[in-house]
């Protein structure tokens, strides 16, 4: 199955991902490669790579970053707001059952 990684922030009025606390989250290789096709121009504030940590971060102390949109339950709160006209990726996820046959 495939979720979506959205740009979504605290800040209600941001525009992008050049707010001063942006947190690049590694989503992966294919993630790093998109996104530094759309962003070459952005420094981001802080680097995670575990998605729960960043989000909350996020949530603890502002700033913005692409998130699973199964974070929309923050959304949903008020907590995070999705900023529109951005760029959405794609996140495969995958599971794998362990047979003792």
């Amino acid at each position: 199955m495939e979720e979506k990684l959205v740009l979504a922030t605290t800040d209600s009025g941001a525009e992008g991902a050049e707010v001063a606390s942006y947190i690049y989250m590694d989503w992966g290789a294919d993630f790093v490669l998109h996104h530094d096709l759309n962003f070459s121009d952005v420094t981001p504030y802080l680097s995670f790579d575990l998605g729960s940590l960043a989000l909350s971060y996020v949530l603890a102390s502002g700033g913005s970053g692409y998130f699973r949109m199964s974070a929309e339950e923050h959304t949903a709160a008020g907590q995070l707001h999705l900023v529109l006209d951005m760029p959405q990726y794609s996140y495969p996820v995958y599971a794998v059952e362990i047979c003792k046959c």
